[in-house]
């Protein structure tokens, strides 16, 4: 994957930002601190290049939370990414509870500004190709101006911004009721919906097809069963379509207990396993507080299963959490672990930049993020800086 950086001024809770994260990490710190808005900020350019300006503001909440609270009255909403040597940057005017009707837009490769709509005006300038004598002018419209252009001209070095924002996934809240369910079988469907909805069909399509999937379903299940030796031995599907797990003392073919009907975590678990699994090579993912519902025992065997995923196919995987189990899995990787405080803004800042590696490495990491070392809230951090 080529070298991703994230950029954000002003948006939701997020003051500035400036990331470049890669691998399997963690980003920590304490509510409200930002972990979800720096994840958002990918999500809301995904939503914009692939649909619109209305449907990425409407999926952060709206236009009235787009922007920082504490940001002056004039301040624009700004975020960007980057991707090898191309950068696509958006900046927001914010007017009263709403938001301007045309936003800015810029595109840069290998350092030079290829294109540029400026805020708040209705028309720009496309730039000029061979045998044109001036610049095509258009309007604006819902669509951004880089997919105008790519439409237009298709650069071969527009593929891997391309590429990144067609790919990533952000798995915020999983509904685990609508997950059992029976969907509608689409054989086209290879990945994990961001909610989590499709599994089954996933799932079915990955077990169907082993070759084309790479034995997908088969890697998710041995590592469920790692992850819970005590509840599932395999999984299969119903005439509907709806899993069914096998437990470990099975009798036979009809000792089945329906997905639904099995515990949240190992829901959950499968869930994560399924939706790193689909990660296509060289794309990112993000999942939000991985830990929810899981015995310390499933949370380092998934993370495992992930690093080794990250590992074979290039991936990027950003964990928010709260768990001092997670974070003493990274106790010889510090440097993975991202700190987002009061203290040093929005830019999540590597731990081992926070306190030396050689003092880190004389502590459980899980042992000082709950004694309030680092991640604190901004009311116990005069309290936790003596050790």
């Amino acid at each position: 994957m080529s070298q991703i950086t994230i950029r954000a001024e002003n948006f939701r809770v997020l003051e500035r930002l400036d990331w470049s994260p890669s691998g399997v990490c963690l980003l920590a710190g304490a509510n409200g601190v930002g972990k979800t808005s720096v994840c958002k900020v990918l999500e809301f350019l995904q939503n914009l290049y692939r649909r619109s300006m209305t449907n990425a503001i409407f999926n952060v909440g709206g236009p009235s939370l787009l922007r920082n609270r504490a940001a002056p009255q004039d301040a624009m909403v700004k975020v960007e990414l980057e991707v090898g040597d191309v950068r696509w940057s958006i900046e927001i005017p914010v007017e009263g509870r709403g938001v301007a009707v045309y936003y800015g837009e810029r595109l840069w490769h290998a350092g030079a500004e290829v294109l540029h709509a400026h805020a708040l005006q209705s028309e720009y300038d496309l730039p000029i190709r061979k045998n044109e004598e001036k610049p095509e002018r258009r309007g604006r419209g819902d669509k951004t101006v880089l997919d105008t252009f790519g439409t237009r001209d298709e650069p071969a070095w527009l593929k891997p911004l391309d590429e990144f924002l067609m790919n990533f996934r952000f798995y915020s809240v999983y509904n685990l009721i609508e997950v059992s369910r029976p969907h509608p079988a689409d054989e086209q469907d290879a990945r994990l919906h961001p909610g989590g909805r499709n599994l089954g069909t996933v799932l079915q399509n990955w077990q169907k097809s082993p070759r084309i999937y790479g034995n997908q379903f088969r890697w998710v299940i041995d590592r469920l069963r790692i992850a819970f030796p005590d509840l599932v031995d395999d999984l299969e599907f119903e005439p509907d379509g709806s899993p069914s797990v096998f437990p470990p003392d099975s009798r036979g073919p009809h000792d089945r207990i329906p997905l639904h009907l099995m515990a949240d975590g190992l829901i959950t678990g499968l869930l994560h396993l399924t939706a790193v699994a689909g990660a296509p090579a060289n794309s990112m993912l993000a999942i939000d507080e991985m830990e929810n519902q899981l015995h310390p025992h499933a949370i380092r065997s998934i993370l495992r299963a992930m690093r080794e995923r990250a590992a074979e196919r290039n991936l990027t995987i950003v964990l928010t959490t709260h768990s001092p189990v997670l974070m003493n899995e990274f106790g010889d990787c510090p440097g993975q672990i991202f700190v987002l405080d009061y203290r040093n803004g929005s830019t999540p800042t590597k731990l081992d930049e926070i306190k030396s590696a050689e003092w880190l490495s004389l502590f459980s990491l899980g042992d000082l993020y709950d004694r309030m070392k680092f991640a604190a809230p901004a009311i116990s951090i005069g309290s936790a800086e003596e050790v």
